[in-house]
């Protein structure tokens, strides 16, 4: 047996505080006190104990047991972002986030994994236990579960989620010493840049006619023939998805698209093919890079990981139990990021990915926008659709939501308001209707006495000249509470920017919802 004392990072927000002690009790299953000093002490556990809690904890760095000091798992993989970790000792002094394959892609609102990771751990789930993120966006989730033994299974509508997904979680682990170098001969070697994009791939007219709008030809030739080529590398298939995620990455750089602006922004493209190589290569190595070292951590731990499965199925959030009917009741806990209400036109972010990459024709892209949670892009006919199904259905959502889009409506379709403010009446409508089916299918596919855990943001609008809040995370609480959950907690979080390229297009706040199933349920 031993005693063990945990160190704290130190530059960790309050709520993050909170949650390193909710995480430490969670995997000791005792009561935890922490020092002003920002030191727990665990004692008389035995070693498999300590182990697991070196392998495990999010939010602590550093460990002392019998005079020996450690570091955890999680800060070796922060390290490891690093491009010259040099001595393990050199701990980070500030938060790191796009450690491993997590760096993968840029993605908006995304999770920063140590969230995720301490979630997990307050809960204690056992190894094997299933973690659903019926919104997978870029699979934060699935990495963080996997990486811990858990199995996964989640859904998402935006084909490149998918994408993203299956990446991180065939690279978590990193790139072996043989796939490094059969990635690097790749980016060394020419032919790929010599063919003609025109006929490298088929893309049905309109899909082609609509790039040529976004990219300069020779960009777009460059892409296509690159695109080819990485389509051959199927006897590698975690270098394979690799680098079709990095060029998705480079894609909007190298586009006339704006690249630090969500919405369709038109600019002026500077790149031509030879750039696109050149781009294409310079993230590719920094991957590379990456994942090596992440590799590297991995052989100092037990891979308590072995033989966790992910499984990402497209899939409406909505309805999770459609894409997963063999699980329902099953999920030992949920951990997801909704949309914010109308904040962002999410499926434009990735549009020229979505295109370029084959995963849906330009025809198909309006119906699919349509389809997400917290659209905010619809036409007048839409909007009284939208609005009918609202009056008709109201009845449904709690008495706070409704009188919040009452206020609103009773201005913003008043004569003389533009067509945006005009929509969002409707648009609130329609968000917690379909948050409402989200939350009920949640609770189905959750077993009794299991946690959901959802990180909301909320957002603002002005009527008149007059700001008004949506605290889409406490509405949500009540709803949550509406359909059956037991509202557990509810904490308020720092806004982390996560993505530096879209920090400009943060919310105004964030929360973390806590809900239980009841035993009953």
């Amino acid at each position: 047996m031993v005693d063990l004392t945990l160190r704290l990072k130190p530059y960790l927000q309050p709520f993050e505080i909170v949650l390193a002690q909710h995480e430490l009790k969670g995997l000791a299953q005792r009561p935890i006190n922490m020092s002003e000093d920002g030191k727990a002490i665990v004692n008389d556990i035995s070693s498999e104990v300590a182990n697991s809690l070196l392998r495990r904890l999010s939010y602590f760095d550093q460990a002392l047991a019998d005079e020996n000091d450690f570091l955890t798992q999680q800060s070796l993989r922060e390290i490891s972002q690093t491009e010259h970790p040099g001595s393990e000792s050199k701990l980070p002094r500030s938060r790191r986030l796009r450690f491993g394959a997590h760096d993968i892609h840029e993605y908006r609102g995304k999770f920063f994994p140590q969230l995720v990771r301490a979630l997990i751990n307050q809960t204690n789930l056992p190894h094997g236990s299933i973690v659903c993120d019926p919104m997978s966006g870029s699979g934060t989730t699935a990495l963080e579960s996997a990486d811990l033994g858990m199995n996964f299974i989640g859904t998402d509508i935006n084909p490149l989620s998918i994408v993203l997904t299956e990446a991180k979680s065939r690279l978590a682990s990193g790139l072996t010493t043989d796939e490094s170098k059969a990635a690097k001969a790749f980016i060394d070697d020419a032919t790929y840049k010599t063919d003609d994009g025109a006929t490298a791939l088929a893309l049905d007219q309109k899909t082609l006619t609509y790039l040529l709008l976004w990219f300069p030809e020779d960009v777009l030739f460059a892409i296509l023939t690159l695109r080819q080529a990485i389509s051959g590398l199927v006897s590698l298939p975690r270098v394979h998805i690799l680098f079709e995620v990095v060029l998705s990455n480079i894609i909007r750089k190298v586009s006339h698209q704006v690249e630090d602006d969500l919405r369709v922004r038109k600019g002026e493209s500077k790149h031509n093919r030879d750039s696109v190589h050149s781009e294409f290569a310079k993230e590719a190595l920094r991957q590379i890079g990456l994942l090596e070292r992440i590799n590297a951590v991995y052989g100092n731990y037990e891979d308590l990981s072995l033989g966790a499965s992910v499984q990402i199925r497209p899939g409406d959030a909505r309805f999770v139990q459609r894409s997963f009917p063999e699980f329902e009741g099953q999920v030992d806990c949920v951990i997801t990021s909704p949309p914010y209400a109308t904040a962002l036109p999410y499926l434009d972010t990735d549009r020229l990915s979505l295109l370029t990459l084959g995963l849906i024709e330009k025809s198909d892209l309006k119906a699919l926008e349509l389809q997400m949670i917290g659209t905010r892009e619809i036409s007048e006919r839409q909007r009284r659709e939208w609005w009918q199904n609202y009056e008709s259905s109201k009845h449904l959502l709690t008495d706070s939501i409704n009188d919040l889009i009452a206020r609103i409506a009773e201005t913003n379709h008043g004569d003389g308001v533009g067509f945006r403010r005009r929509n969002l009446p409707a648009l609130l409508g329609k968000y917690f209707l379909d948050m409402r089916q989200n939350l009920t299918s949640a609770l189905a596919m959750l077993k009794p006495s299991s946690f959901a855990f959802y990180v909301v943001g909320s957002n603002s609008t002005k009527l008149g000249e007059e700001k008004l809040i949506i605290q889409t995370d406490k509405l949500l609480f009540e709803l949550a509470e509406n359909v059956g959950f037991e509202a557990v907690d509810y904490l308020n979080m720092d806004l982390l920017s996560s993505r530096d390229v879209f920090r400009e297009n943060r919310g105004s706040s964030e929360s973390l919802l806590t809900l239980r199933k009841p035993i009953h349920g």
